[in-house]
């Protein structure tokens, strides 16, 4: 399996999936979900981790929040949700977003794989707590996929999506 952290910056598909990922840009999916809020806007999140605590309970206090299958899911993505997006200082780090999402089963969240760099995301269905992540990604059919941890991905149909989140990154890299 690919070494936690081999390149700084990597890019390359998924399936029909246009994919990158920073492992120095110092960002977090809150970060990410505000620079791309244009193209998640009519969408719905469905957050997929929550290392400091289920969505549950603050999901409950959202209007138009609701849980499916143990995951929060917003209501249909405006403006103004995506610039008060909920943050958690360890945790909720990573979101599918999704035109109509099918929630009927647990999703299995990438960024709980640290040192794992979705060029190698194949090699975690030979393992037993694997995944296939090209699969849940046909599954589900997301528009877009952010999640951070050790390093800040994206996922999504649109390769013109993840172009700009590269540029985010790169620009947070050269600013700091």
């Amino acid at each position: 399996m690919m070494g936690e952290g081999t390149a700084e910056v990597a890019a390359g598909t998924i399936a029909e999936f246009s994919w990158a990922e920073d492992w120095t840009a110092d960002l977090v999916a809150a970060d990410v979900i505000a620079s791309l809020s244009d193209h998640l806007v009519g969408l719905r999140g469905v957050c997929t981790s929550w290392d400091s605590g289920m969505l549950d309970v603050v999901a409950s206090r959202m209007p138009g929040w609701e849980m499916r299958s143990n995951h929060a899911v917003s209501p249909v993505l405006g403006a103004e949700l995506l610039r008060a997006w909920p943050r958690s200082s360890c945790g909720w780090d990573e979101w599918y977003f999704c035109a109509m999402p099918t929630v009927d089963e647990k999703l299995h969240a990438f960024c709980n794989w640290g040192g794992v760099s979705l060029a190698s995301a194949t090699e975690l269905r030979e393992l037993s707590a694997g995944f296939d992540l090209a699969a849940q990604l046909a599954r589900h059919k997301p528009e877009v996929v952010v999640g951070d941890g050790r390093r800040v991905f994206v996922i999504a149909k649109r390769p013109e999506v993840v172009a700009q989140f590269q540029h985010l990154c790169e620009r947070r890299r050269t600013t700091r």
